[in-house]
Parts: structure tokens; sequence; C-alpha cells
């Protein structure tokens, strides 16, 4: 006899069954838990906020942490300690964590991209993000430190709770952060299974 109880996954990534255009298969909507299909990502970096996907990696947005997962790769360590990226047969590889301390706090809204250059809100530390280029080897800035920390700061202090809508303008060539007064969504502790 075996308890079964609801188990939340904040901090993990699930992918769908294949698709084949030449045999006419296609199980892009199919989530089969039975499989164990689960990529479980860094769980002290907080829930999964935004995924954004690119040719060979996944950006991944965590509340407390930027960090991309390999795409039918995996990176395989040798004994002194260094590592090489290899294919492997599996559908997620492993996740690698940038060594800034940022995230996407609570504002996966804030999230837009255009061209090699992606943007976004961190709320929990007063910044605006902009990742220039593909893959592990980004260039992070701080946009919000040209001039406009305080006033950045001031706002994410008085509005943490509400939504932070995010955009990029191309004709003015300019990510456009707007705050609304609609809050975000309260999320309710698991009395089953004692997850929030």
């Amino acid at each position: 006899a075996q308890d079964y109880a609801e188990t939340r996954r904040v901090a993990d990534i699930t992918y769908s069954g294949t698709y084949n255009d030449e045999s006419n298969v296609n199980k892009l909507n199919e989530f089969n838990g039975g499989l164990l299909n689960f990529k479980p990502l860094e769980e002290s970096f907080g829930p999964v906020q935004k995924m954004f996907g690119r040719e060979t990696d996944v950006l991944v947005l965590q509340e407390d942490k930027i960090s991309y997962v390999l795409a039918s790769k995996n990176l395989i360590a040798d004994s002194t300690g260094g590592g090489l990226i290899s294919s492997v047969p599996e559908i997620l590889g492993t996740q690698i964590a940038r060594v800034e301390e940022f995230g996407i706090s609570n504002n996966p809204e804030s999230f837009a991209q255009w061209g090699p250059f992606k943007y976004f809100s961190d709320a929990k530390r007063g910044a605006v993000i902009q990742l220039t280029g593909n893959g592990p080897n980004e260039s992070l800035v701080v946009v919000s430190e040209a001039g406009m920390r305080s006033w950045f700061r001031d706002m994410f202090i008085s509005n943490f709770s509400s939504q932070k809508i995010g955009g990029f303008d191309p004709y003015m060539n300019e990510y456009v952060l707007g705050n609304n007064t609609i809050s975000l969504p309260v999320t309710l502790p698991c009395i089953r299974c004692g997850v929030t």
C-alpha cells in the first residue's frame, strides 16, 4: 500500500510528445506524466516564471535567477573538472545558471524580445535587465542603472504586487515598461501536500 499525494512542480520543466511532419505524427498536445518527462531545476532559485526557447537552449527566468537549459545536448564533466558539450538523446540537458543575482521576480509579463535583445524587470532587486546575444555567453546590462536607479526602486517598492507590463517599440528602438493597478495572483498553499 502506497500513499499518493498531489505534488506541485514549480521549478521543473516538462515537454510534450514528438512532432514529425513527414509521417504526420503530431503529439505536441500530449503531456504524459507517466513517462516522467520532467527536468527538475534548482528549487532555491524559485518558481519558473518564463521560458524562452532558442535553437540550442532554453532561457529560463526563475523568480531569483537567470539560467539556460541545454536542448538535445548535455554538459559532461571529466575527472579534472573540465566540461565539454556532447549531443545526447535527452530532450533537456544541464541547467547552467548565470553568476549575476537577478531573476524576473513575479513579473513574466515584463518580458519582451526584439532581435538579439531580451528585456525584463526584477522588482525584488529594483532592476530592469537587458540580455543581448544568444546562449550562455549573452551580455547582461542593468539598464535601470543609467540614471534612473532611484526612480525604478521607488516604483517597484510602492507597486511591488502589481503587474509590470513590458514591450519593445521598434520605431523608437526602446523597451517600454508600464505599471498598472492589477494585483498579481496570490499563490495559495496546497493543504494536502504542504507546498505553496
